[in-house]
């Protein structure tokens, strides 16, 4: 049975009606898992530092909450940061933050797990334990509070964040999260205090326990290393990596969002790592050694997933595809089920050298996403110090083939700023973009999106010691940028230079930016990484009034200095990455397992079978005005607050986890035949939904069965009835909706005012609109309105002109307050097509 938290329904009628999006706070989404909570399940909240749309596409996530809940003795949930809205609300209240799954208390957990994926999101993480009711400072935290632990690509250099967290895991987690929930399990079964308990968790390998060190600085207040505290502390992290991707570390039923999240896709991981040595690619290194996965188990993964998502794309991970040895044997294998079902397939990090027509023919069979490249340089001579070997004619040939393959839209990637950048350089790329776009606009309708970034020296890089360039610096760039590529087919975007520059410094920062967080936090910096969010002057403020001067950050280091991220062993020498470091400066290109040679795509094309261009094959249409149904379904209390649009994609997916053949349109981006009757306004519950839908087959009853069985949980499929002919669409047909208004408790409703709203139908409404309040005379739209001892029943006309909604009954016409109004749950009873006096419900109509 599903565990509820009693602040479920104060959330649900409290807090929910009065947001913007409350679909980002309702959990309970298809495959989201739903353990009873008890005293003696260890209970883990999977915290995000950033909205739900951004946590929800990050795949680490998704893995440690399938393997954590895979145990019986704990259990996982999930929580996010809110928009402030949402914050004003809780704040107001003073209702705590709350996990999705149960609506559980964030300090009612065991353990609070940080991902920190990028620098940018510390104040968030400082204000999920603000509303939370936990203390930030891991020194005011006793013994009730939940453990804070945290890890993740930016934890790499986890000193900014060492005064907040208890205890950071460095590396890949799916073997070590069981030796941290075992240590936790016996340190609690033994009732150790929390700094007995730590010390136990920082002897297991990758765990790093800031308490047990101090950080010295020297006379000149620059960083002069870590002391240990305790004998017991290892001297030295040593950063995990899991030998092999094994498919038990992946969930076999991914959860599916209901609102749309940034990346909104299954995503498969086909390899962990990458061997070409970018020397300004922390993850490259990071990442190492390369681990892929065999292609029979990732293609088994890829369409399992399908059935258990319903998703329209599919996107496999890593981070550089076409370096995955089995590629081409594994797109061989996918793509005809997947051109067949009409789902995209996306690789986001294709190099240039290695596209063929045949690999984009592949990827490409049932829908063309948009073709991502990441040259980073503008000329080959930088692109060789970078670690990116690829010359200005591969870029060209890339191009060629995708426009003979119909790509439509390109996207480019470049760093600006990096070390031994000359003018030259910026020139590069303005020349290779006038190329691109004079070869892109012969062919009508196709763009080029361009993002600029600023480059980050980042840690355990050999480039980790160099300079961030100042904004004036990368100002100019961008402006010799803009002004030589004026092209109506070039949209160039580039990262806020002030935030690009407080990441930069944060990612090389040691502990004493720790109050610099905490100020900017103060000032109201969180969410920075979204652009109406971020406020430059909070973070300059916070470093001038904790005097600390952040170009001192932002310079070169020496060598020979000691680094705050010096105790994480990455296993890659520092002599090393000096070594690497004095190449770049010579123009030596770094070592890769492909030096002398590139991967030889063609040959695995052929040696698969598939040296010629394949034969795009796609679904059959439906012959108009045959095999089509129409559908009634019920929208419960557990989706009330969900949009249309977020209800149009859920039904879309759940078709597709039923396997219904289903009718696509045509094009590149074609979608399930699908139409509508009025949406449902966010927070009302249905029994009276509709839609019709076109079929390649004729109609079976098996296919309602099935599809029950696909949809998640709130939605109903209570009616159904095959047509032949061709009708008018649902929002042509269904002119009148009727409500159930449940009785406000204590209010009686003024009958002399609803039989006169009724009958003279005259009703001022007041709306607000971004671009301000307006007033509407909405009266017309109300054809009946009757009362009995549940509330009132209402009937309202939907048509192109305009509506009205019953709660704008109750606060205009009734005078019932309007927050009291929002909180009543009104129902939709059934929808009609109404000429005359007579009402026809939906399924008479075919």
């Amino acid at each position: 049975m599903e565990y509820k938290h009693p602040f479920r329904e104060v959330l649900n009628k409290e807090i929910l009606p009065f947001v913007i999006k409350p679909g980002r706070y309702v959990g309970n989404e298809l495959n989201s898992i739903h353990k009873a909570h008890s005293p003696d399940l260890l209970k883990i909240a999977l915290c995000f530092p950033d909205m739900y749309e951004i946590g929800m596409s990050y795949i680490g996530m998704q893995i440690l909450y399938g393997i954590i809940n895979k145990r019986p003795d704990c259990l996982a949930e999930r929580a996010f940061a809110v928009w402030p809205d949402m914050q004003d609300v809780l704040t107001k209240k003073g209702f705590p933050l709350f996990s999705l799954e149960s609506a559980t208390p964030l300090s009612e957990f065991d353990i609070l797990g940080f991902h920190l994926t990028y620098e940018m999101t510390y104040t968030t993480a400082i204000n999920i334990l603000c509303l939370a009711g936990i203390p930030f400072n891991s020194r005011d935290r006793g013994e009730s509070y939940p453990l804070i632990l945290a890890g993740g690509p930016s934890a790499l250099n986890p000193e900014p964040m060492a005064d907040f967290i208890d205890a950071f895991f460095i590396g890949d987690a799916e073997e070590a999260i069981h030796e941290i929930i075992d240590s936790v399990i016996d340190a609690r079964s033994r009732r150790l205090d929390r700094a007995s308990s730590l010390l136990q968790l920082s002897q297991i390998p990758g765990v790093y326990v800031p308490r047990l060190y101090e950080a010295e600085y020297g006379s000149d207040g620059r960083y002069a290393g870590l002391k240990r505290l305790n004998p017991e502390a290892p001297d030295k992290i040593k950063v995990r990596s899991v030998p092999e991707l094994k498919r038990d570390y992946y969930p076999d039923r991914p959860i599916v969002p209901f609102v749309e999240i940034i990346h909104d896709h299954l995503a498969i991981e086909i390899m962990r790592g990458c061997v070409r040595g970018c020397r300004f690619c922390q993850a490259g290194y990071q990442y190492r050694p390369r681990r892929q996965r065999p292609p029979a188990e990732a293609a088994a993964h890829v369409l399992d997933g399908i059935s258990a998502t319903g998703y329209e794309d599919v996107t496999l991970l890593s981070l550089s595809s076409t370096d995955y040895e089995h590629l081409v044997p594994l797109l061989a294998e996918i793509s005809p089920r997947l051109s067949e079902q009409r789902i995209g397939l996306g690789l986001p990090s294709l190099r240039p050298e290695t596209i063929t027509s045949s690999i984009l023919d592949l990827i490409s069979s049932a829908r063309k996403t948009g073709l991502t490249l990441a040259p980073e340089a503008g000329t080959e001579r930088l692109r060789n110090i970078l670690g990116k070997r690829i010359s200005d004619d591969e870029i060209y040939s890339a191009f060629d083939i995708a426009l003979a393959a119909g790509w439509q839209t390109f996207k480019l990637y470049f760093m600006i700023g990096v070390p031994d950048e000359t003018d030259d350089d910026i020139e590069g790329i303005c020349a290779l973009l006038r190329r691109l776009s004079f070869m892109v606009r012969e062919k009508k309708g196709r763009n080029i999106n361009v993002a600029l970034s600023p480059f980050n020296p980042k840690s355990h890089t050999p480039w980790q010691w160099e300079r961030q360039r100042t904004k004036e610096e990368l100002q100019r760039k961008i402006d010799k940028i803009n002004s030589h590529t004026r092209k109506t087919n070039l949209s160039i975007k580039y990262r806020g230079l002030d935030l690009a520059f407080i990441e930069g410094v944060i990612g090389r920062g040691d502990r004493r930016l720790g109050k610099v967080i905490v100020k900017a936090w103060e000032k109201g910096a969180r969410l920075d990484g979204w652009s109406e969010m971020f406020e430059a002057e909070r973070w300059y403020g916070a470093f001038a009034q904790c005097g600390i001067d952040p170009d001192r950050y932002a310079a070169a280091i020496d060598e020979e200095a000691p680094l705050p991220w010096d105790h994480i062993d990455k296993g890659i020498s520092k002599k090393f990455l000096v070594e690497e470091n004095q190449k770049s400066k010579e123009a030596i290109p770094p070592a890769s397992v492909f030096e002398g040679a590139k991967p030889n795509v063609k040959q695995q094309q052929e040696e698969s079978g598939f040296g010629r261009r394949t034969k795009r094959t796609v679904g059959v249409a439906a012959a108009s005005g045959t095999y089509k149904v129409r559908l009634r379904y019920s929208r419960g209390p557990e989706i009330r607050f969900l949009s249309h649009l977020d209800m149009i994609r859920a039904l879309y997916r759940a078709l597709r986890r039923a396997e219904l053949p289903v009718a696509f349109s045509e094009g590149f981006h074609p979608h399930i035949k699908l139409s509508f009757g009025q949406p449902l306004p966010v927070g009302y519950t249905s029994e009276a939904e509709y839609l019709d839908l076109q079929l390649t087959r004729p109609f079976r009853e098996e296919y309602m069965v099935r599809l029950r069985q696909a949809l998640p949980p709130g939605i109903g499929l209570l009616a159904h009835k095959h047509y032949f002919a061709n009708v008018a669409s649902l929002s042509k047909q269904l002119n009148l909706a009727r409500y159930r208004v449940p009785r406000l408790d204590g209010i009686e409703y003024d009958s002399e005012k609803l039989a006169w709203l009724a009958r003279d139908k005259r009703l001022s409404v007041s709306r607000h609109r971004p671009q301000g309040e307006t007033q509407i005379e909405a009266g017309q739209f109300i054809d009946e309105i009757g009362a009995d001892e549940q509330g009132l029943i209402v009937d309202i006309w939907q048509t192109p002109e305009g509506h009205i909604k019953p709660e704008e009954i109750l606060i205009f016409g009734l005078g019932i307050d309007a927050i009291m109004a929002k909180t009543i749950i009104i129902h939709r009873l059934d929808q009609f097509h109404k000429s005359g006096m007579r009402l026809v419900e939906p399924l008479e109509l075919v």
